[in-house]
């Protein structure tokens, strides 16, 4: 069975199969989506691992990108993955990037209430996926129904 950081890892590789983002934020159809990982370094390493020397999704290639820092958070990513050892500045960490087109991921208990868009929580012994429609919109982000029938919680839903 493989660990919670490579299952996580895989989540992060495979979102974008599941969501658009608009056009204008690639300069070019084959531009790399750049996953930024945050606070988990066994998280990195996985991704690191896992996308290699080239993997792309939908035309374009995957990059990697470690922050150390929060001064590094810029929006030169399309994903950034938030680990729990950041879980006490999520709020600062999301206000930096407010507005910005990036699916934030997240592990903490509360991270769609502080308008992360999805948490990767822990239920027995699987990963789950929680996602925040509304934060979703308020980034222009479009997720698919098929990551949605996936989840546990999506919040915001308009039935």
């Amino acid at each position: 069975m493989p660990a919670d950081f490579q299952v996580k890892a895989a989540f992060l590789i495979n979102f974008p199969k599941y969501v658009d983002w608009p056009a204008n934020v690639f300069a070019e159809t084959n531009s790399a989506i750049t996953v930024a990982i945050l606070g988990d370094e066994n998280v990195a390493n996985a991704v690191q691992d896992m996308i290699g020397s080239g993997r792309i999704v939908g035309g374009h290639p995957l990059v990697l990108k470690r922050i150390v820092r929060e001064e590094e958070i810029t929006n030169d990513c399309q994903i950034l993955f938030i680990g729990a050892s950041e879980r006490q500045r999520i709020p600062l960490i999301l206000g930096k990037i407010r507005g910005e087109k990036i699916l934030t991921v997240g592990e903490s208990d509360d991270f769609l209430e502080k308008d992360g868009i999805i948490n990767l929580a822990r239920q027995g012994r699987k990963i789950r996926l929680q996602v925040n429609l509304t934060a979703a919109g308020n980034a222009q982000l479009k997720i698919s129904s098929r990551l949605l029938v996936a989840a546990d919680v999506v919040k915001g839903k308009s039935n």
